[in-house]
Parts: structure tokens; C-alpha cells; sequence
């Protein structure tokens, strides 16, 4: 008998890969364990020579497919522990390493198949999900990734779902969500939380179908829709959410209804129908019946087909006789007010939601983690990122560049995307939003606070986007402002900052707000090291989102020295830092020559975070948070 120590590195978490492992032992005859560590899987497998080649060469070729394994590290044991009796799954250990969290993953065919069969004891349950689908960063509290580490270790398993749990024989084998009507989440009406489940969805469904508006929680946050066909209604979603002429996007019930409103050109139908399912952008029909006012004077459309089991029930609910049917085509936008973070619970719901919509529709479930819907356009017949967020985002880039080093990418004032990077993997955030709402900085904390817990990163720096100061020109009737910062493609200046929170809540900071910028921006605090440079990008997608460059002339924020935001985004990260390092400077006297020394610590200790941006920026591709 010989014994092996296998380590897979990847996405190997949330898709599956234990059980798979499980049953692949079982067809070889291995007998071990499979244990996730975090950062990889570990398998000890002990057979013959024969049947463990047939084992390890197994494991890449027969993975499931939502993994992708990236490494695959195999040494012989030589210890003289006792042999296995059988192969079996065990209990998760946390170690230090490269880790990979999987994005949230659209319901998978099969599952979509059991929730319309009224023969499956999951018929028409909201949250159905299974190894290969569901819920994984939303729900996603810290990492290894087990169900009493997500949000549904609210939500103990009945004995029929804990049977399938523990089965090799079942699709929900070791699924961390897996759940049923008996024992799982449950839908509501917000404000009139009797009415529950099977009440609930039907009730949504009458709002829609006489033309009104509805809020419905989905897996990253809550939408808002009404019917697109319907002028009126769209009409009235625009006034009451105060968004003139930016485009809607549209959810349509399935590929053919998208074929009736839209051009579908060749790939663009997998890409739609994948199991990342991103909103794509595609032409509009001439005879589309999708209203004008969905996206304005916009020769393209941005549509989604469902992807979570309630979009599905909102579209086709076999027990619902009484409600006419629902339009094929609802808008699906995102459910927050103009310039403000999408929400994600029920008190953000009811404060912010109520007074744009007729009903809410709410679970309790919770989202732990924010994430919009991805945006995508086809450009010389691939996709192209637009908004790289649910479906793609936390999945890293990895650079060749042997880069060392943890470092924040803050990202700009507008569509901000923020990336974490750990050596020479770059993780972006899902989509945060437009940073002049003061909710939507918050909304940047606790994401950042989040995935920096989940992926083990503590930044030694932080690379910002500031406006570069060989292009601003000062007003003719003013005297020249002083730029905040100058910028090159190498350099990385340590600063600190002012504890101030950013205090505007309007679309255009306040003078106040900028001049305060201006004024904190050159100096520094222990450990806030930002970049100047243009930002970090990686291919297919984007670390943090670079600022438009527009006119002197013809941008306020220009003529003002550096985007507000990112300085804001420095102070806002250098706050979170001091108060979680209280003693990291000490007070007293010499506070210039503690400065100097805190800078000259961070030139030695940051080397490769100025390498990391210098050497990715010249690496250009579709920005994925624009």
C-alpha cells in the first residue's frame, strides 16, 4: 500500500469538490480523507500504485464544472500512521495560503427542473440550490467555506435535507445551503410579514401584472420592477426613482422572449443563458415591444434572464389561478435611490425602498456581502466587461510578475470598484457605486472590512486614483490652486490622513468637501500609502476603476485639484486602520521626524505594491467597474 498528500489549489470551494472527490475514491477503491483547508483542498489517498494514478489523474480531468483548479501538488508519505478503513470527509481546518472564494452561481438547469415538479418535494421552493448553484460570496461569512460559517447556519437542516447532505449518492452532497420549504428561508411581504411563501409571491405577482411597482430581494440585494412593455409604469419607476435617461435593465422570462425584443448575435445566447447569467447589452429590435423609456435614445438594451428561483416564481407560478399572467419582460433594476448602494436588508428596504414601489417582497436570508448584477457588451465577438460584479467577482487575476505584498486599490468617485491584492493575485469587489452618497462610503467599508477578513489580507499600503495635475488648468478669473498630488505612471507617495469622515451626501461634493481634500491630502498616517499612477488592471477585467479624464474646463472636480472621493477613500482606510492599531503612533513631540520615519518604513516595507501597480497598468484591457 502507498500513501499519498495531495493538495489542490483553485476554485475548490462552493462548487462541490469534496464530494466529488468522495466519490471519485469510491469508483478507484482509495481509501482517506478530504479535508478543506482554505486556501486549497487536502486529500490523503492510500492504495495501490494503479488505482492512485487512476485517482490523481482523475481529479483535474473529472472535476465539477463549476472548478477551476489551478495547481496540483502530489508528495508520497512515508509516516507509519495506521491505514484508512474508508474514505470520508472531514471536518474543515483554517492554514494560510492563496485563497479562491466562488461567486455566486445562477440556479443550474436540474435545480430549475425540481422547483416546477410538483412531484419533487422541493416544488416551487424559493431557494433551491444544490452543489453546482446557489448563493456562495453573499452568504459568505469567513472562510473555510461551511455552512456554519454562511448565513444559513440560521437555518438547521430537517432530516431529509441532512440526509441528502451526508449521501455521496445525492446532488446535494456536503451543499452548504441546501435547504427546503420545511426547514430553509422564507419569503414575506415587508410590513405585512403574515402574509409569507406561497401568499407572498402571488401577491407580487398581481402588483406586476396591474401595472405597478415591486421591490423583490434576490441573492446580492433587492430590484425594482414593474412591467417593460408598459410606458406608464416605466414612466413612473423613473420619476419616483429621479433617473431621467439612464437606461434600465430588463429581465426577460427566457431566450426566446429576449429574441423577440433584441438581435442575438453567435455567443451571445450562451453568454445569456451561462451560469454566470450577467446583464448583456443587445440591439434592440426595431419591432421590440420593450417601452421607449427603458433605455432612452439607446440603440442597445441591457438584459438578464432569471437566475435566482424567485425571479423564476415571479415569471411562472403553476399555483397561482387567479393572477392574469405576468409580463414576459420586467424591468430589474437595481433597488436603491439615485446615487446610493444597492440594498440589502429589510431596514434599508423600508427606509429607502417604500415610497418607490407598491409592495416589498423580502426573505430571511441574509446578504452579507452586497453584489449588483455584472454588466457585459459584445465587442468583435467576445464579451467585454463593463461591470464586473455577482457571477464573476471576488475570482482573482493573476499576474506573472513575482510581486510580494498586500495593498488596497480604493478605486474612484464614480462606479467604484475596490481590489485587494495578496502578491500576485488581484481580487476586485463586486460593484460598490457612485461615492458622493455617504451610504455608499459606508457600503465601501464594510465590503472592504469583509473581504479583507475573508481573504486574510491586511494592506501595508493603499493605491488610490487622484486627477492628474499636468492637466488641470486654473480658471482665468481665479488664482492657480496648488494640485493635491502629482501623478506618473511609478510613482506611490506615502500620506496621511484626516480622520474626517467625508460629510456630503449630494451628487457634487461641496466646496467644503474639496477644499478639505485638498487640505489632507499631502499629509500622511502610518500605513496609508497611496498611488497616484493610473490604476491597476489586469485581463478581462479591472482592478480599481481609473477616473474619467475630462476638460479643466469643463469639470468643477478638475478645476478643485484631486476627485474628493479619493482622498476621502485614503482618510476613510487610514481611520479604520488607526482605530484597529491605536499604538501604532505614538504621540508626544517630533511629530514631523515620526512622519519621516513612517514614511521611510514604508518605502522599505511596500516595495513590491509600487511594482504590482507600475506593472499592471500597462497592461490595458476592458474596465470591468466603468
Amino acid at each position: 500500500m502507498k500513501r499519498l498528500n495531495i493538495k489542490i489549489y483553485g476554485i475548490v470551494q462552493g462548487v462541490g469538490f469534496r464530494p466529488f472527490v468522495s466519490r471519485l475514491a469510491d469508483a478507484c477503491q482509495i481509501r482517506g480523507t478530504v479535508c478543506n483547508k482554505g486556501p486549497y483542498v487536502e486529500v490523503f489517498a492510500e492504495g495501490n500504485d494503479a488505482a492512485l494514478q487512476q485517482f490523481v489523474e482523475g481529479i483535474p480531468k473529472k472535476a465539477p464544472e463549476r472548478a477551476a483548479i489551478l495547481k496540483v501538488d502530489v508528495h508520497e508519505v512515508t509516516d507509519d500512521a495506521p491505514p484508512y478503513a474508508d474514505f470520508a470527509i472531514i471536518e474543515s481546518a483554517k492554514e494560510r495560503g492563496d485563497i479562491f472564494v466562488s461567486p455566486d452561481i445562477a440556479t443550474c438547469d436540474k435545480c430549475r427542473a425540481e422547483l416546477f415538479d410538483p412531484k419533487d418535494r422541493r416544488y416551487l421552493h424559493p431557494f433551491i440550490n444544490c452543489t453546482a448553484c446557489g448563493p456562495r460570496l453573499t452568504i459568505l461569512e469567513s472562510m473555510p467555506y461551511d455552512r456554519e460559517r454562511t448565513s444559513m447556519n440560521e437555518f438547521p437542516m430537517c432530516e431529509a435535507c441532512h440526509e441528502e447532505y451526508v449521501s455521496p449518492e445525492s446532488r446535494r452532497y456536503d451543499a452548504q445551503p441546501v435547504c427546503c420549504n420545511d426547514c430553509g428561508p422564507q419569503v414575506y411581504l415587508l410590513d405585512h410579514e403574515e402574509v409569507r411563501g406561497a401568499d407572498a409571491i402571488r401577491a407580487v405577482r398581481r402588483v406586476l401584472a396591474s401595472g405597478g411597482i415591486a421591490a423583490i430581494k434576490g441573492i446580492g440585494g433587492f430590484h425594482l420592477a414593474c412591467d417593460a412593455t408598459d410606458e406608464a409604469a416605466v414612466h413612473r419607476l423613473r420619476e419616483l426613482k429621479h433617473r431621467p435617461q439612464k437606461p434600465f435593465a430588463v429581465m426577460m422570462r427566457d431566450e426566446e422572449t429576449a429574441r423577440r425584443a433584441c438581435h442575438l448575435e453567435p455567443g451571445e445566447a450562451e453568454m445569456m443563458m451561462g451560469h454566470q447569467k450577467p446583464i448583456l447589452l443587445l440591439r434592440r429590435r426595431e419591432d421590440s415591444p420593450l417601452a421607449p423609456s427603458v433605455a432612452p435614445g439607446n440603440p442597445k438594451v441591457g438584459v438578464m434572464l432569471p437566475y435566482a428561483p424567485v425571479q423564476m416564481l415571479i415569471f411562472d407560478y403553476p399555483e397561482d389561478h387567479e393572477t392574469p399572467e405576468v409580463p414576459a419582460m420586467l424591468v430589474m433594476t437595481s433597488g436603491n435611490p439615485s446615487g446610493a448602494p444597492i440594498c440589502h436588508n429589510d431596514e434599508e428596504a423600508e427606509e429607502t425602498l417604500a415610497p418607490l414601489c407598491d409592495v416589498i417582497l423580502s426573505h430571511d436570508r441574509r446578504i452579507r456581502l452586497r453584489a449588483d448584477d455584472s454588466v457585459m457588451d459584445w465587442f468583435e465577438d467576445r464579451p467585454y466587461m463593463v461591470r464586473r460584479s455577482r457571477g464573476f467577482a471576488p475570482l482573482p487575476f493573476m499576474l506573472s510578475a513575482p510581486l510580494q505584498g498586500q495593498v488596497l486599490g480604493i478605486g474612484g468617485e464614480l462606479k467604484n470598484t475596490f481590489c485587494l491584492a495578496s502578491s500576485h493575485l488581484f481580487y476586485p469587489s463586486p460593484y460598490i457605486g457612485d461615492m458622493s452618497d455617504l451610504r455608499t462610503v459606508l457600503a465601501l467599508k464594510d465590503s472592504v472590512q469583509l473581504m479583507e477578513s475573508l481573504l486574510e489580507n491586511r494592506p501595508e499600503a493603499i493605491a488610490a486614483t487622484c486627477t492628474r495635475a499636468t492637466t488641470l488648468r486654473p480658471s482665468p478669473k481665479r488664482s492657480p490652486r496648488k494640485p493635491a498630488c502629482r501623478s506618473s505612471r511609478s510613482s506611490t507617495t506615502t500620506r496621511t490622513s484626516s480622520p474626517a469622515w467625508p460629510r456630503t451626501t449630494s451628487r457634487r461634493p461641496s466646496s467644503a468637501s474639496r477644499s478639505t481634500a485638498r487640505a489632507t491630502a499631502p499629509t500622511a498616517r502610518s500605513g496609508a500609502a497611496s498611488s497616484c499612477s493610473p490604476t491597476t488592471r489586469a485581463s478581462g477585467g479591472s482592478a480599481p476603476s481609473s477616473p474619467s479624464r475630462r476638460p479643466a474646463a469643463t469639470s468643477p472636480r478638475a478645476r478643485a485639484g484631486a476627485s474628493p472621493s479619493a482622498c476621502c477613500g485614503i482618510r476613510l482606510y487610514a481611520r479604520w486602520q488607526a482605530a484597529a492599531q491605536p499604538k501604532s503612533m505614538p504621540s508626544g513631540k517630533n511629530s514631523a521626524s515620526r512622519s519621516a520615519s513612517v514614511t521611510k518604513r514604508n518605502s522599505r516595507r511596500s516595495p513590491s505594491c509600487c511594482a504590482s501597480t507600475s506593472t499592471a497598468s500597462s497592461r490595458r484591457a476592458p474596465d470591468a467597474s466603468s
